[in-house]
């Protein structure tokens, strides 16, 4: 009976432990934890995917040994991995761990990468895109060049051919000859990434304006030229192409509207590429979205940090009145590559497969460089108004002054006891209303600074136009940066290579001539070797017994000339000379009466290096050459715009 009372008993304490809950000391009911279910994943290329699991917050990817960071999205592409077999699984992660716990890992995937196939990478495109040579305190580097481009795409495998160009428009481009080098170069498994828009919407330049807001069968359209020699080509020819609309210009005001992210009366250059891209299905990365989003997110101050600047108040601080709004330094253009290089990633874009694993966004630390190549010559520009010159300088036409500077060889503006000049043979002066003599005499100069002695060896050619240096005398009128213009003149050539004593002339000279000039400073008469700026002329310059060079100019201290008249210099000749600019394009004519006009065409240069407000306009000559010039016109013409 005892037994009995005993188990009953028992089994009235079973029934109320469950009619209670089994409680534990703080009497909080004890909850059993459900087991996630696995995913399940489905490969395809080289995305692992699958449908998401009920009650989980994230996913935990396996890739042979290595686990991943927990993430939420139900995809995970594979990516910036060598050639080799991976093997790939998945578990789910709960939402709350005290109701539930992971899962199993998934049933396993195979993904094999092959090895990289070698391709060549070509770039089309203006002077964001393009490569440089110059000196700059943080140099211009196009976003297509191999120094930045190669910093997070293989070039193990990739080979980089920049044939962008500065200045042109999708439409200038197919004059060109790198347009035919690429038509006849561009292959199977190529790709071409193409840069255009911030020159086509130069509609008041027939050579360049397309117009985005007219459709593809327009034949004046920017779609029209985009996909008829740039899409086409490279689809014809089996490679793939990449649209890329134009990176942004830089925004003071941090706005970030308007002409600034390419949007005219034309219409809205960026949304033309993109429209294109949907209509053929071709890739396009939104650089103009990219860019202004980050620049404006990090502001002004910072932003222009990507962008170069063409001088500085030292030799370690820059200019910041010299920032280059439209291009971009070596800083910029890797943070243009390795957005393009996220967003092809993101898009899972063939092309991904060439990005660097672990790529690394740039940073001002590591890759704002100043150009070791930069000179730092101080400058400040003189208050013309208040110019006291000698009188070998002396003029008639309010705003015009006379001067002499750069490697002059001796001093250019002395005046001797007796009145007349010791200096060294410059002479930029109006002699009579509208005539204006400009150059360097073989000797000195009468106090009428208007005839020579006459005689004097070759020790007394002074000034020079080379590679390395130049000193000219310069007589010219300030123009603003901001304006186009054109200036024309009629000359004849007074004094040439220096005279012998019985007045034969000297006429196998070097380094000497003459010309109208645009010029980024101009100084008050000075003696410096240092001194070489931009500039650029409508010019002659003998070269010796082989003729002359013509129309040279300098950028960023790096000598340009490219055409040749087939003449020397020889005093008595006559003709006339033009320069135009039309925003950064620059038209430079001269022309021997009797003799064939030379013409030379020169973009991108700003003149805004050291002096950020105005460029220098007028004559110049050098090294024993000296000219007259009458009926000098200039015209401003309205304002030059964007670059």
């Amino acid at each position: 009976m005892k037994k009995l009372f005993g188990l009953f008993f028992a089994f009235i304490a079973i029934l109320t432990m469950v009619a209670c809950g089994n409680k534990t000391g703080d009497d909080s009911p004890t909850t059993s934890v459900t087991k996630l279910d696995a995913p399940v994943i489905t490969l395809t290329k080289n995305v692992v995917s699958w449908d998401a699991v009920e009650n989980a917050g994230g996913y935990i990817v396996k890739i042979n040994d290595t686990v991943c960071d927990e993430q939420t999205e139900t995809s995970y592409t594979v990516i910036g991995v060598s050639a080799g077999s991976y093997e790939i699984k998945v578990k789910a992660m709960p939402s709350d761990t005290e109701l539930y716990e992971e899962s199993s890992y998934s049933e396993s995937v195979i993904y094999t990468k092959a090895a990289l196939t070698a391709t060549t990478v070509y770039f089309v495109g203006d002077s964001t895109v393009c490569e440089y040579d110059e000196k700059r305190f943080y140099q211009r580097y196009g976003w297509g060049s191999n120094a930045t481009f190669g910093t997070y795409f293989d070039t193990n495998y990739v080979t980089i051919r920049d044939l962008a160009l500065s200045g042109r428009s999708s439409k200038s481009f197919i004059t060109e000859d790198n347009y035919a080098t690429l038509k006849t170069s561009i292959k199977t498994g190529d790709y071409l990434f193409i840069g255009f828009g911030h020159n086509d919407e130069k509609t008041d330049d027939s050579a360049r304006g397309t117009y985005a807001n007219k459709s593809i069968t327009d034949k004046t359209s920017f779609q029209y030229y985009l996909y008829t020699y740039y899409v086409k080509l490279a689809l014809d020819a089996g490679a793939t192409p990449i649209l890329c609309t134009p990176i942004t210009r830089l925004d003071k005001n941090d706005s970030y509207t308007g002409s600034i992210i390419h949007q005219t009366d034309d219409g809205d250059y960026a949304q033309a590429i993109i429209d294109l891209g949907e209509a053929y299905d071709v890739e396009v990365v939104d650089l103009t979205t990219l860019t202004s989003t980050l620049w404006k997110t990090l502001g002004y101050d910072e932003a222009r940090k990507f962008h170069s600047v063409t001088s500085g108040n030292s030799q370690t601080e820059p200019n910041w009145g010299s920032v280059d709004a439209t291009h971009i330094n070596i800083y910029g253009a890797k943070m243009v590559d390795y957005l393009i290089a996220k967003q092809l990633m993101s898009d899972n874009h063939d092309f991904a497969e060439y990005v660097k694993s672990a790529i690394v966004e740039p940073t001002e630390a590591n890759d704002l460089v100043i150009d070791t190549d930069y000179v730092y010559v101080p400058y400040s520009a003189n208050d013309w108004t208040a110019y006291q010159p000698a009188f070998m300088y002396e003029t008639i036409t309010d705003g015009w002054y006379g001067t002499a500077f750069g490697d002059c060889g001796g001093v250019p503006d002395s005046v001797g006891d007796d009145g007349a000049s010791n200096s060294n043979g410059y002479v930029a002066t109006e002699t009579s209303s509208g005539t204006f003599m400009v150059g360097q005499y073989s000797g000195k100069t009468s106090s009428s600074a208007t005839t020579t002695i006459g005689y004097g060896g070759s020790s007394d050619y002074k000034g020079k136009i080379s590679s390395t240096s130049q000193g000219f005398a310069f007589l010219f009128t300030p123009v603003s940066t901001s304006k186009n213009f054109t200036i024309t003149a009629n000359f004849t050539v007074y004094a040439q290579g220096g005279y012998t004593a019985d007045g034969t002339c000297i006429s196998s000279m070097k380094q000497d001539g003459f010309g109208l000039m645009v010029s980024d400073t101009a100084w008050v008469p000075t003696n410096d070797s240092g001194i070489c700026d931009d500039c650029l002329t409508a010019s002659l310059m003998d070269n010796g017994t082989d003729g002359c060079k013509a129309n040279w100019a300098r950028r960023s201290s790096a000598f340009e000339s490219t055409d040749k008249a087939s003449y020397n210099i020889t005093v008595g000749q006559t003709g006339t000379a033009s320069i135009t600019r039309a925003g950064q394009i620059w038209t430079c004519t001269i022309q021997i009466t009797g003799k064939d006009a030379i013409t030379t065409t020169y973009t991108d240069y700003y003149y805004n290096s050291r002096d950020t407000d105005l460029c220098y306009v007028g004559m110049f000559g050098a090294r024993g050459c000296v000219a007259t010039w009458t009926n000098v016109s200039l015209t401003i013409t309205g304002d030059a715009g964007e670059a």
